[in-house]
C-alpha cells in the first residue's frame, strides 16, 4: 500500500542530501525547485534532476516554480517515468490546474508514457485556494490531494492575516475546510503541511496527533528527525489493526447471514464502522 504518511522537502540544489534520505525512510520525497533554489540556479538545477530523479530509490515528487517563466518548462523537462507527480504551489485557479494537466496529457502521449501517471498535488497557501478547494481537486483527474499550508509565519498565515499558536485555532476553519472540501472531491488522503519549529518534538507530537484526528493521512516534512514520529502517529497502533480486522470479520460474518448489523465489543456495527475499517487497513472495496 502506498505510503505518504511523511513526504520530506529537500532543496533540489543540494545532492548531497539525496544520499543521505534513504536512511529516514520517509514516504515519498518533495524536491523544492520553487523557495529552496536561488533563482540564478533554478533551471540549471531542473536540468539535472532530470538525469538524477531516475536513479534515486524513492517515490519523488517535484515542487515547481508557480511562475510562468519556470512553470511550463519544470513541467515539460521533468514528466518522466519515474516522477511520482508535481506539487504545484499556490494553487488558486481551476483553469489553471485544468490547463496543467491537459498540457501533460499531450507530453505523456508525445513521451509513450502511460497517460495518467504523473500526478499532481496542490499546495493551498492563499485565501483563495482555500476557497476554491473542492474546484480545484475537481478541476483535473490528476489532482491526487491537496496540501493544507499550515506552517507558522508560511504564506497562508500572511494572506490570512492571522495569528499562529500551538493548538491551531485561528487556522482551525481552513483545517476542517480542506477536509471536506477534499474528501468530498474524492481525495483518498489529505496532507497536512509541515511543522516549522524542527526541535519542537513534543509540539511536534500534539499537532500531528490532532491533525490525524481531524482526519489528515500524513504531512510534509522539513526536518528528517520528524519522519519518525509522524510516521507513527499516522500509522494503524497494533491494538487499532487487530480491532479493525475483528471488526471486518464479525460483519463479514453477519453479512453471510444474510445481516447488516451485528454487536461487536457492547457496540452495533453498521455499514459505515465496516467501510471505516477497511479503509484504515487499506482494503478496496469491491
Amino acid at each position: 500500500m502506498r505510503n505518504l504518511k511523511t513526504m520530506l522537502y529537500i532543496p533540489g540544489n543540494r545532492e548531497e542530501f539525496f544520499e543521505k534520505v534513504e536512511r529516514f525512510k520517509p514516504g515519498a520525497v518533495i524536491i523544492d525547485l520553487e523557495d529552496a533554489v536561488p533563482i540564478d540556479s533554478k533551471r540549471a538545477t531542473r536540468d539535472r534532476l532530470a538525469e538524477l530523479i531516475p536513479k534515486l530509490p524513492f517515490e519523488c515528487w517535484v515542487r515547481v516554480n508557480g511562475e510562468d517563466e519556470y512553470l511550463w518548462d519544470d513541467i515539460r523537462k521533468l514528466i518522466i517515468p519515474e516522477l511520482a507527480g508535481f506539487i504545484l504551489p499556490k494553487a488558486q485557479y481551476p483553469e489553471q490546474v485544468k490547463e496543467i494537466g491537459t498540457y501533460i496529457n499531450a507530453i505523456e502521449d508525445e513521451r509513450g508514457i502511460k497517460r495518467g501517471k504523473i500526478e499532481l498535488m496542490l499546495l493551498l497557501e492563499t485565501a483563495l485556494g482555500l476557497y476554491n478547494c473542492y474546484d480545484l481537486v475537481k478541476a483535473s483527474p490528476r489532482v491526487a490531494t491537496v496540501i493544507f499550508a499550515c506552517a507558522e509565519a508560511g504564506d497562508l498565515q500572511a494572506d490570512l492575516g492571522c495569528a499562529w499558536s500551538s493548538d491551531g485555532p485561528e487556522l482551525a476553519y481552513g483545517h476542517g475546510k480542506l477536509i471536506v472540501d477534499a474528501r468530498a472531491a474524492g481525495c483518498k488522503y489529505v496532507i497536512e503541511g509541515p511543522y516549522a519549529k524542527i526541535k519542537d518534538m513534543e509540539g511536534l507530537i500534539e499537532d500531528t496527533k490532532r491533525s490525524k484526528r481531524m482526519g489528515y493521512t500524513g504531512r510534509t516534512v522539513i526536518y528528517p528527525g520528524h519522519i519518525e514520529v509522524c510516521e507513527e502517529i499516522y500509522s494503524l497502533t497494533a491494538e487499532e489493526r487487530q480491532h479493525n480486522e475483528e471488526l471486518i470479520k464479525a460483519f463479514d460474518e453477519a453479512i453471510s447471514k444474510g445481516l447488516a448489523a451485528v454487536q461487536f465489543k457492547g457496540k452495533l456495527l453498521d455499514y459505515a464502522m465496516y467501510k471505516k475499517a477497511k479503509r484504515e487497513l487499506g482494503i478496496e472495496e469491491d
